[in-house]
């Protein structure tokens, strides 16, 4: 447990100096507060917890990393965002890969700078593309291996034109609700 947290330390102190915050691959199961205290002053522009067991995002991450353009939460086992994400105006890439969701996140139609969203691996069933598209800048989106629905299906049809969709090729009335 000691080592653990000497590790989580060394990253803060490390992540200090580069303002890109990796602490990915340490068995977190949420994320301390201590990591917060850490950046007070200097605040990080990049933050990976991929490949941690985490079950939440404790709703102050948007307050205090405001300004993170890279968000990294792939590989763990969140199945709901806070709203607060809504504070990170800067955040352009934002992966959710390998989680749990099953509903689209409410919060991410709010994310108006977001160019690069990652939701691949969840158990999604329903997005609404267009309000999605019309939120701000999404460029790419990827959605493959979720359960999406028919109308889903014909909506990502509709828009592929519009952004860089990675997706399952699926016959879109198999799966009309």
């Amino acid at each position: 447990m000691a080592a653990e947290v000497a590790e989580v330390a060394n990253r803060c102190r490390e992540g200090q100096s580069t303002r890109q915050l990796d602490l990915s691959k340490c068995g977190l199961k949420s994320i301390p507060d201590a990591v917060f205290f850490f950046f007070s002053e200097t605040k990080p522009e990049t933050c990976d917890f991929s490949q941690n067991v985490l079950k939440r995002i404790p709703a102050k991450i948007g307050q205090k990393f405001s300004q993170v353009t890279v968000f990294n939460m792939s590989g763990n086992c969140i199945s709901e965002l806070p709203t607060s994400l809504v504070t990170m105006t800067a955040l352009a890439t934002l992966d959710l890969s390998n989680n749990q969701f099953s509903i689209f996140p409410e919060v991410l139609y709010s994310l108006s700078s977001l160019e690069d969203l990652n939701v691949e691996n969840n158990e999604i069933k329903s997005i609404n593309i267009h309000s999605l598209l019309q939120s701000g800048k999404l460029k790419k989106l990827n959605v493959k291996c979720n359960p999406l629905n028919g109308e889903t299906h014909l909506a990502i049809e509709e828009c592929k034109h519009k952004v860089t969709l990675e997706y399952s090729e699926q016959d879109p009335m198999a799966q009309m609700d």
